[in-house]
């Protein structure tokens, strides 16, 4: 039921702004989805999406990259940072 309403709630938005209510709603909806995932599957995914970040076609030509420290429940990005 929730799948649905996400689903609709992003289609619908064809300028890509967010309500306030829309904001809330996935704030929780993937809150929750996160709070039920084991250590490992947490890790997995966090590999996952460094890796999907290393095989950005335009990487390899940025000069610059922002990064953002993750908070707790957020995906670390510092494995494919450099820091020097």
């Amino acid at each position: 039921m929730k799948k649905n309403r996400l689903k609709r709630d992003i289609s619908y938005k064809s300028d890509f702004s967010v309500s306030q209510t829309s904001k809330k709603f996935l704030r929780t909806f993937y809150s929750q989805k996160l709070n039920k995932m084991s250590l490992s599957q947490k890790r997995h995914k966090i590999q996952k999406i460094n890796q999907l970040i290393l095989n950005l076609p335009f990487l390899e030509q940025a000069r610059f990259i922002s990064v953002y420290k993750a908070l707790k429940q957020e995906p670390c990005l510092s494995s494919f940072v450099l820091f020097g």
